[in-house]
C-alpha cells in the first residue's frame, strides 16, 4: 500500500486505506455500532462509513485519559513545567472543538465514552 509524503517530511508516507475495501469489509462484518478509535485514516473511514449507513459512531475516551496521565508523568519526572503541560492541554482542547465546528454535524452524530 502506498502514501502520501508529510508535508514538512517528504521522507514520512501518510498510509491511505482505500474507503472502498474498508466499506466492502464492515458490511461483511455488518456491525452496529462504529467505534473508532483512532483519528487517523481508518477513523475516518470508519467514521464516513458510519455516516453513509446512518449506524451509531462512538469515540474513544482511552485517548484523553492518556493524554491526561502523560502531562502528569511529565510534570512529575521534571522534564516539562506545569504550565508547559496545562498549555498542551489547551491546545489540544481548541484543536478538538475547531475541528468539531469545522466538520459540522460531526458533533451530533458522534457519541461520547
Amino acid at each position: 500500500m502506498g502514501g502520501v509524503p508529510v508535508p514538512v517530511y517528504p521522507e514520512l508516507l501518510l498510509t491511505r486505506v482505500p474507503f472502498r475495501s474498508e466499506r466492502r469489509a464492515l458490511e461483511r462484518f455488518d456491525p452496529e455500532i462504529v467505534h473508532c478509535a483512532t483519528e487517523s485514516t481508518v477513523g475516518w473511514s470508519g467514521r464516513r462509513f458510519a455516516l453513509r449507513t446512518a449506524r451509531p459512531l462512538v469515540g474513544s475516551c482511552l485517548l484523553v485519559s492518556t493524554g491526561l496521565l502523560v502531562g502528569v508523568s511529565r510534570c512529575y519526572l521534571g522534564v516539562h513545567y506545569p504550565s508547559d503541560v496545562v498549555a498542551g492541554w489547551m491546545l489540544a482542547v481548541i484543536a478538538v472543538l475547531s475541528t468539531w465546528v469545522l466538520l459540522g454535524g460531526w458533533v451530533g452524530s458522534v457519541h461520547p465514552c
